[in-house]
């Protein structure tokens, strides 16, 4: 039992609001209300907060006044919330005798332990009962009546696979389980395991207090266990998280426009979340190059979006005919992804995700680009295709001056030649391919394996579709920068990065685009996950002023007819704008540079080199680092399970060795994500509640992936990194 002092925010001897402090164990809440004048706002307000931050309110207490009768008030307005009243009478006035006062306190409480609060106590234990109840029931239920994403449910069989959260917060789930799956051996099959099914609970009243065990309810857990446990989100809940779960920040900025507009219509419309937001995009990710701001749904709809503004101004600077438009490829990297959506899924070369897509064709052509990755700490790149060592560099801030690698670095030639070489090949098949645009995931691709591209190919190829008029002939020249915003004109091909996975600083920049160096600038650009903080689906795609000016016009025909009905909804662009303040704040207060300074050492001694000497101590917005320690990311690459490593920003990525090969559908990972997820956590490994806690990641085939948020607690990464490194070797024996 934790009993809070005054009001529900009044702070701890930290300063912390109690909710704030007491929100990792989100316990079920008793709530003492005011019988005083005032009292009914001062509860109220104190519900409505407890409700923001999660809590769940089981029951009301309160003394009984005859002139304010607040009692009165709260039965009715508590009972249409489901909520319990207990309403009691005021203790006795203390008297001189301390005989008497305690023979009165005591016939006071034997009054009060009968009728009125024995039915609050009946009412908190069926609360127990449901709850218990509803939450062992869940992973039967779920399987009985759920779709999921991206999951084969004909490999899922237990209900034991089932995950069932009960709350998050910060980078931790709170995970209910009566039992866990055993954690086998990297040989042996997982065997068939599952909770036990709880029957709804009774209609009939719960036994008395006395009563030591309530039926229908799980098995107490032994001594020092609970049916609750933290555990780390490894995937940031699909790349979504940025500032921790629930972050109450951005509960509170979409309550106050959920509770100031709801949803309001948007074309020809405006409301000041929704123009905000586009305004600090423009003065941010799109700064010196984008005019316009798009709203959309996800990220799948807003690359839709892209390819038709980008498809779009090419076929009106070409002077194409509608049929002729309608054949229009676009260029990119095999193993880039860009969406679920049938547009989106053809701007990709077909692969596991489309194969069995009924109407997926592929429409573009798709290079093999270089990858990087870090091996026994030095940090490699690969030709794309063969897998064949192509240079070395001593450190990921060196890899990423691209600006210096296009002047000194030999394979900036290479690159071009290779690239030009590969496309007069393509172009010269006769089959009439017109390339529209060049569609790129800057630096890393996410969905296709968390492959690291290296920048400087990218930075090449962007150079290559805007300066060679002889692959990507144009029918006029146009001028460089914009009569309207001066604003650069894209030349040669639209260029569209998407963005919508690395933005926003998950790289640890806030775009992604300046490391290809700074003329490397998109003409469309896709973002989201972070854009919201992770707590409600939204996407913008950010155009320059010259692809906006394709859709100008007096015939609606011409416009881009394309949007649904919650467009720019002020509860994700009130969350939006919360989130990139947020993200301002930390920045300027330095709180990422202890991470920053870490990777700085570690650039500063250097292995292997082959590029010259290594520059001076990089400047914050010059370098390339990571959340996760340099020493960790150097000890796993050398590890023996392990073919290379890759860290950036929030972005851990380590690809396994495999018999059964690379790709998505590669089983390499299994064990391993088993023992994080149910083996025992080592030591150290402690929640904010102090209780030990187990990973959960999602594979992409031989690759496992963590992210980190951008608050996430340095102690709480050391003791993952120690996890998987345990995992590691485990799996090496």
């Amino acid at each position: 039992m934790i009993l809070g002092l005054a009001g529900v925010h009044s702070p701890t001897l930290s300063g912390t609001s109690q909710l704030d402090a007491f929100r990792p164990l989100l316990p079920p809440t008793i709530l003492v209300a005011s019988a005083e004048l005032g009292g009914i706002s001062t509860t109220i307000s104190a519900y409505e907060s407890l409700l923001l931050r999660g809590y769940d309110v089981d029951a009301v207490l309160v003394f009984r006044e005859a002139y304010y009768a607040n009692h009165e008030y709260f039965e009715r307005w508590f009972d249409e919330r489901g909520v319990r009243v207990g309403v009691v009478d005021h203790p006795p006035k203390q008297v001189p005798s301390a005989e008497e006062d305690a023979a009165n306190l005591e016939a006071y409480y034997a009054q009060i332990a009968g009728t009125p609060l024995q039915r609050v106590v009946q009412r908190l234990q069926q609360v127990h009962i449901d709850r218990m109840s509803n939450l062992a029931t869940a992973p039967r239920r779920t399987l009985d009546s759920v779709w999921w994403p991206f999951v084969q449910h004909g490999l899922v069989k237990n209900e034991s696979d089932v995950m069932v959260i009960d709350s998050a917060h910060g980078d931790h789930f709170s995970v209910f389980s009566t039992s866990s799956p055993p954690v086998q051996s990297p040989s042996a099959p997982p065997e068939p395991s599952a909770s036990p099914v709880l029957p709804p609970a009774a209609e009939a009243s719960p036994p008395p207090p006395s009563s030591s065990v309530l039926p229908s309810s799980p098995a107490p857990p032994p001594p020092g266990q609970s049916l609750l446990s933290p555990v780390f989100d490894g995937s940031a809940s699909w790349w979504t998280q940025c500032l921790g779960h629930a972050n109450p920040e951005l509960t509170l900025a979409g309550a106050h426009a959920a509770g100031r507009f709801g949803h309001v219509m948007f074309p020809t419309a405006t409301n000041l979340p929704a123009l905000t937001l586009a305004e600090k995009l423009l003065a941010s990710v799109g700064q010196g190059w984008a005019s316009r701001v798009f709203y959309s749904d996800d990220g799948s709809t807003g690359m839709e979006v892209a390819l038709k503004m980008a498809l779009r101004a090419f076929a009106d600077r070409e002077q194409l005919s509608p049929a002729e438009g309608r054949k229009l490829a676009v260029l990119g990297l095999k193993g880039s992804y860009h969406g679920d959506t049938i547009g989106a899924m053809d701007a990709c070369e077909g692969g596991v995700y489309s194969e069995r897509v009924e109407w997926y064709e592929g429409r573009g052509h798709w290079l093999a680009a270089p990858e990087v990755r870090i091996e026994r700490g030095e940090v490699v790149v690969r030709d794309g295709a063969a897998r064949k060592e192509v240079a070395r560099y001593h450190s990921l801030t060196q890899l990423y001056d691209v600006d210096r690698r296009a002047r000194d670095d030999p394979l900036a030639q290479s690159y071009r030649e290779q690239i030009e070489r590969e496309l007069d090949d393509r172009l010269a098949k006769g089959d009439g391919i017109r390339f529209g645009a060049l569609v790129l995931e800057p630096v890393v691709m996410g969905a296709g394996g968390m492959i690291f591209v290296d920048p400087l190919y990218q930075h090449i190829l962007v150079d290559i579709v805007r300066s060679n008029r002889r692959l990507f002939p144009a029918a006029a020249e146009s001028s460089q920068t914009s009569p309207i915003d001066a604003t650069p004109v894209w030349q040669g091909l639209p260029v569209i990065f998407d963005e919508v996975f690395v933005g926003l600083n998950r790289l640890g920049r806030t775009t992604a685009a300046t490391f290809l160096g700074s003329a490397s600038k998109p003409d469309v650009a896709c973002y989201a996950k972070i854009l919201t903080g992770g707590l409600v689906p939204m996407a913008v795609t950010l155009a320059s002023d010259a692809i906006f000016q394709a859709f100008w016009g007096d015939k609606k025909v011409d416009a881009l007819l394309h949007g649904h009905s919650y467009t720019a909804h002020a509860v994700g662009c009130g969350v939006a704008n919360k989130t990139l303040d947020i993200l301002s704040r930390m920045d300027r207060r330095g709180e990422w540079n202890d991470a920053k300074f870490d990777w700085i050492q570690h650039a500063s001694n250097p292995g292997r080199q082959s590029l010259g000497p290594p520059p001076a101590s990089p400047s914050p917005t010059d370098l390339a680092w990571s959340f996760w320690s340099a020493d960790f990311v150097r000890e796993v690459s050398a590890h023996p399970a392990v073919e290379g490593v890759m860290a950036l920003g929030c972005v851990l990525a380590i690809h396994l060795r495999a018999e059964d090969g690379s790709g998505y559908q590669s089983t390499a990972s299994e064990s391993i994500l088993r023992q994080l997820r149910f083996g025992t956590p080592v030591d150290g490994a402690l929640a904010p509640t102090g209780a030990p806690f187990n990973i959960h990641a999602r594979p992409l085939g031989n690759v496992i992936y963590f992210m980190s948020s951008l608050n996430s607690k340095p102690a709480t990464l050391r003791a993952v990194e120690a996890s998987v490194k345990a995992a590691l070797d485990a799996k090496a024996q």
